[in-house]
């Protein structure tokens, strides 16, 4: 197991070894199977999500807000986010995406300030969202945002990583009158992002069969969805032609919810039930942080 990690970011530039996730990373967008990206939001979870044989890990800003008291929408400070970062990119062999929301800054050069922090955390791919969390405007205005894509794009160059930008548009997170008009928005913004250098669009939302296979069809880069009850199956997916599935903070949910069917056992019945049904020992638990992680060196070549 890797060692423990640091307060804060790591100095220096990237490794070899970093810059190689990176590039493997950017190839698993290009199929022939959907990527599916599980979101962490510590080691363990990070480790449960390796050694089920994923080919990669995303943060969840969301789950890791929560987790240590914040709401989200960039209520954390900064510095406690990428310090989970790094801990998470350091105990694994996987490549990292992190989830920088709408990157810490509404100055651009702050984003890019974001942008290389995470690289220096050890994150080889960036989300990046164009959502200000302002009622009156919601969304970043593209030309904003492609500012700002092209800034991360030569933060990362000038570290000599090929960091993997994901850009999201929260199109389907925001209030429209007119479908048609908010799948015309969604796919303009797609395709202005794709050419101010992302390498992936991701588009969250509850978005069903018919609506994922028209933004297949019209964004021209690999798309990513977000996993919800309507949601296709991965098998399905891969057949649509969608690049890559985010679970975000969804199993951090379902761990609560497990912790909150104990509390109602406990402080009710007073029985144990749930609390040992399906619970890990120690030495599960200890075996897992342990056990060597099945990303080898050959992946990266």
């Amino acid at each position: 197991m890797s060692g423990p990690a640091r307060n804060g970011p790591r100095d220096g530039a990237p490794s070899d070894r970093q810059r190689q996730k990176a590039a493997v990373f950017l190839g698993l967008h290009q199929g022939p199977d959907t990527l599916v990206l599980p979101n962490a939001w510590d080691v363990t979870s990070a480790k449960i999500f390796e050694q089920a044989s994923f080919q990669a890990i995303g943060t969840t800003s969301n789950a890791i807000a929560a987790s240590l008291g914040y709401p989200d929408g960039e209520h954390i400070p900064f510095p406690e986010m990428v310090a989970v970062i790094e801990r998470i990119a350091r105990h694994t062999d996987l490549p990292v995406n992190a989830d920088i929301e709408s990157g810490y800054g509404t100055a651009i050069t702050a984003v890019a300030g974001t942008v290389r922090s995470v690289i220096k955390a050890g994150a080889v791919g960036v989300n990046l969202e164009d959502a200000t969390r302002d009622p009156g405007r919601p969304l970043f205005e593209p030309g904003v945002q492609c500012e700002k894509l092209h800034a991360v794009r030569e933060a990362a160059d000038a570290l000599g990583i090929p960091l993997v930008i994901n850009a999201r548009t929260d199109t389907y997170l925001t209030p429209f009158q007119d479908p048609e008009t908010q799948f015309r928005e969604t796919v303009k913004r797609a395709n202005a992002y794709r050419e101010a250098g992302a390498d992936c669009i991701f588009v969250p939302g509850r978005l069903d069969r018919d609506l994922i296979a028209r933004l297949v069809a019209t964004i021209h880069a690999p798309l990513n969805i977000f996993a919800t009850p309507v949601t296709p199956s991965v098998p399905e997916l891969n057949k649509m032609g969608v690049a890559r599935l985010s679970i975000g903070p969804g199993a951090f949910r379902a761990a609560l919810a497990g912790t909150a069917r104990i509390a109602a056992e406990l402080a009710g019945e007073g029985t144990y039930k749930t609390l040992f049904g399906e619970a890990l020992t120690k030495a599960e638990v200890e075996n897992l942080l342990n056990r060597t992680s099945s990303y080898s060196e050959s992946a990266a070549r």
